[in-house]
């Protein structure tokens, strides 16, 4: 047997295919770390769009029951007129079907 060394692999010089596999494993680490953020900032702006759709959803509430109390408000103060108006979007709506 010989002793001649390979020049690819004396002197501390990488093989293509080593290289090839470092590059991919760096390819790699940068991935999953982009990966990550990209989860991260989902997740941030997922946490806004559900406090912010809570908040939007209390404010309807609270004009529902506002306008609950309006509406209430308003039949108390003038209850023949509410009446009135009751029976005549009942007599458009049975009309309305009675017509098909």
């Amino acid at each position: 047997m010989s002793n001649v060394t390979n020049p690819s692999t004396a002197g501390g010089t990488h093989r293509p295919q080593d290289q090839a596999r470092e590059k991919a494993s760096e390819l790699k680490a940068q991935a999953s770390e982009m990966a990550a953020r990209a989860k991260e900032a989902a997740q941030e702006t997922l946490g806004e769009l559900k406090e912010s759709a809570s908040e939007y959803v209390e404010r309807g509430r609270e004009r529902v029951s506002e306008l609950g109390d309006t509406i209430e408000s308003r039949i108390r103060e003038q209850p023949m007129k509410a009446v009135l108006i009751a029976a005549g979007v009942g007599f458009v709506l049975g009309m309305c079907w009675t017509k098909r």
